[in-house]
């Protein structure tokens, strides 16, 4: 079957939290379809350890790479190495264009109202107009008080 995500996890003496991390992750009914990936970034705890046993639980799902100490990044670029997930996180140069198509895609307004996110786009030329209009239709509005239920003062 094919992965359809890769989720890597850094992991540095992470040995209180690891466990319940996995758990949470693996616990959707069918979890073959992930590729999960456990970085340990040269823990000096039982992290590894834990690690290994998930791999063991689940073949084919959870994998362990295990490096000496580096730093996050080193992590993320480990785990890309081996993912083979359709989707996973991105390195920074990806990222760069997926946000930029992100934006072209759905960052402008006229995207926004085609999908009815805004009622109508003012343009700048149009913006003075259409504030008088607004101040005009609220002229004659005043605001009334509901009436007294008790005829009570305050204290």
């Amino acid at each position: 079957m094919d992965k359809i995500l890769s989720i890597i996890i850094p992991s540095y003496n992470m040995e209180a939290y690891l466990a319940k991390g996995l758990d949470s992750v693996l616990s959707i009914d069918n979890p073959s379809p992930l590729d999960v990936i456990v970085v340990n970034d040269g823990s000096k705890d039982g992290t590894l350890e834990i690690a290994r046993s998930y791999a063991t639980r689940f073949p084919g799902i959870v994998n362990v790479i295990d490096k000496e100490n580096g730093h996050y990044g080193s992590c993320i670029n480990a785990g890309l190495k081996i993912a083979q997930g359709k989707f996973r996180k991105a390195d920074e140069a990806t990222k760069a264009k997926e946000l930029e198509a992100y934006k072209e895609k759905f960052a402008t307004p006229y995207q926004a109202a085609e999908l009815g996110y805004i009622d109508e786009i003012i343009y700048p030329r149009q913006t003075r107009k259409r504030l008088i209009q607004a101040l005009e239709m609220t002229e004659n509005k005043m605001q009334t008080n509901p009436p007294k239920k008790h005829g009570n003062m305050p204290l």
